[in-house]
């Protein structure tokens, strides 16, 4: 008698198969000790060509475990690979990989990978196609009601109460991801006028070749990440940290469009003394050093580098920008000590002098790397600039690009209490110092900003004195806020922090996209996945409601390259949910509405207006 997978499982619920466009029912055997089958069921939605985004839930004595994963091959008949994580847990990884044949959709094949935290097993499996097909009607008015939520639900409490689901309702397919509106967003942050620039200059700009949706980490944890890097769909990274030469051999392979941030110290112990002055005998010295390392890398990396000598069919893709240092204005460039003053006035003299003969040195030997500039700290990141520029007048003209790291306890939206930090205020702070040394019109890139979450939710690490931590669901609605708000206000790239939560203990943040241990997907992966796909090359087109600490909608375009592209608002409501009011353009119709992570939600339309239920959490009305 065949021996079967015992399955672990974190909370036992009713499996109802839902509206794929392939449905699926089967069993799962396996040579472990235990006696009883694995039912499976689940579904697949077409993803490309020959690649399914599917979802295997095996049933084990009443009791649930989700693999969250791609088949591809062609279904109809031939080979089908299936490569899954378990998605049901934070403290324990599945992978599960299969190689098998179809015949019209049923599948049968060996298992190849069974892994869990303890071992690996292997059996085999099958697969039948089951039931038909579902979809929503097209038009305006109610798409089917999704399924019903499961119970369970949680408050978790972080300065305020914040409202959340349990964790599988953000691991459905698409169509049926749930969101839970939190009841506020209140915190150490208030809604202030802001002073946004005219509409319609931003939507006269030609937007960037490569869209804005960026990430940020360091090297080794591209390399680990990189299969979920790719299925996210962000269209540029950057990369900081000491240089990880798999991580940017494996990133240029990948096409992506690379910033890397240079500073001293070419293993992690050397990068936490050596980029600091401190360490040097003199300005000169440390310069000196500066311009070695990025001689070295421009030389591999850049165009025409050494790399692409040795590796030829990577030579369409080098590493164009380079970041001259990461946060110059704290103690990351010289050490913090008992004059504040004397040692503000130091950093802002040598970024000085290292930006102006950095950007020399580029411009000569490697002409075509573009320079961004400054990569200051949120909070101080106006007062740098600024001081950096009365420095020397040559600093003008010693950049490409201007980046800052727009940190802020609060919503994008929002005005941080301590510190009265804006990221609008900061972008209508910068623009002036700008335009008055001479250097209006060069882009301003985010290169680095996030937001925290909470330990009691999947951080790593507890909740830090100066990074108050969030739930889940406001970082993730952050995330897409902040990509919204960089649209309106023109900056061309913004880079979210991190992958993953710290690799080490020395930082301690919980800013990660993915759960480092489990690979598992948090609401923000999921959030950024779905605006990426929704709006691919986005082009803001206007304002339709921007009220201080109120309703925010904005209309764009989701692929300005192409004439005959949708067009999309997206909408929410700041601090309290209930049903939103969002005008529809003149003429124009909504033929779905969207959650923050692609579920599709139940409307009306009356007077003119769509109306949902909406709150914090970002939605997206899909126009026709």
């Amino acid at each position: 008698m065949k021996k079967l997978l015992n399955v672990i499982f974190l909370t036992a619920i009713t499996s109802v198969l839902s509206a794929y466009e392939i449905n699926f029912e089967g069993t799962y055997e396996n040579s472990n000790k235990n006696d009883r089958p694995n039912i499976l069921s689940g579904g697949a939605d077409k993803k490309g060509e020959n690649e399914w985004q599917a979802v295997l839930k095996t049933d084990w004595k009443g009791k649930l475990q989700t693999f969250e994963g791609i088949m591809t091959g062609d279904f109809k008949s031939g080979t089908v690979k299936g490569d899954f994580y378990m998605m049901s847990g934070t403290k324990q990884t599945r992978h599960f990989v299969f190689t098998a044949t179809a015949a019209d959709y049923n599948i049968s094949g060996p298992i190849l990978e069974l892994k869990d935290t303890k071992e690996v097993k292997s059996g085999k499996f099958e697969l039948k196609k089951a039931g038909k097909a579902v979809s929503a009607p097209s038009g305006t008015g109610t798409v089917p009601e999704a399924p019903a939520e499961k119970a369970g639900g949680k408050t978790v409490v972080a300065g305020k109460d914040k409202n959340t689901l349990p964790a599988e309702d953000w691991r459905l397919p698409a169509k049926e991801k749930k969101v839970s509106q939190p009841e506020s967003d209140t915190g150490d942050w208030k809604f202030t006028p802001q002073t946004f620039p005219p509409i319609e200059s931003i939507a006269a700009q030609k937007p960037d070749s490569i869209p804005l949706y960026g990430c940020f980490s360091w090297g080794e944890q591209y390399t680990q990440f990189r299969k979920e890097i790719k299925e996210v769909g962000w269209t540029s990274y950057r990369l900081s940290g000491p240089p990880n030469d798999e991580a940017l051999v494996n990133a240029i392979e990948d096409g992506l469009p690379l910033l890397v941030t240079l500073q001293t110290g070419k293993t992690r112990q050397e990068f936490r003394k050596e980029r600091v002055r401190d360490y040097y005998k003199s300005d000169e010295e440390f310069i000196q050093a500066y311009l070695a390392v990025l001689d070295e890398f421009c030389g591999k990396y850049g165009p025409g580098g050494s790399l692409f000598q040795k590796r030829p069919e990577l030579a369409k893709n080098p590493v164009k920008y380079i970041e001259l240092w990461s946060e110059p204005n704290d103690h990351r460039l010289i050490a913090n000590g008992p004059d504040k003053k004397e040692i503000d006035a130091h950093r802002q003299s040598l970024y000085a002098k290292l930006l102006k003969e950095a950007y020399a040195f580029i411009k000569k030997k490697y002409p075509a790397v573009m320079v961004v500039g400054f990569a200051a700290s949120g909070r101080d990141d106006q007062r740098f600039i600024e001081k950096v520029h009365a420095c020397d007048p040559a600093v003008a003209n010693s950049y490409d690009i201007v980046s800052t790291h727009p940190y802020s306890d609060a919503p994008p939206m929002a005005e941080r209490i301590q510190g009265f930090y804006s990221v609008t205020k900061a972008w209508t702070g910068i623009q002036k110092i700008l335009a008055k040394n001479g250097s209006s019109g060069k882009p301003l890139w985010y290169s680095e900003v996030g937001w925290p979450i909470l330990q009691s939710e999947g951080g790593k690490y507890p909740e830090q004195k100066y990074h108050p931590s969030i739930s889940v669901w406001l970082a993730a609605a952050n995330v897409i806020k902040m990509y919204t708000l960089a649209s309106r206000l023109g900056v061309q790239r913004v880079f979210i922090i991190s992958v993953t939560d710290a690799p080490t203990d020395d930082d301690q943040y919980n800013y990660g996209f993915f759960d480092s241990k489990t690979r598992e997907w948090r609401p923000s992966a999921y959030a950024a996945q779905q605006m990426i796909r929704l709006l691919p090359k986005p082009r803001i087109q206007t304002v339709i409601s921007e009220e201080t600490g109120g309703l925010y909608a904005y209309q764009f375009k989701c692929d300005w390259t192409k004439t005959d592209t949708k067009e999309v608002i997206i909408a929410w409501q700041e601090q309290k949910k209930g049903e939103l009011s969002v005008a529809i353009p003149a003429g124009r119709k909504i033929s779905k509405v969207l959650n923050l992570l692609g579920g599709e939600e139940k409307f009306s339309v009356k007077d003119g207006k769509v109306q949902f239920a909406g709150g914090p959490l970002p939605s997206y009305l899909v126009l026709e």
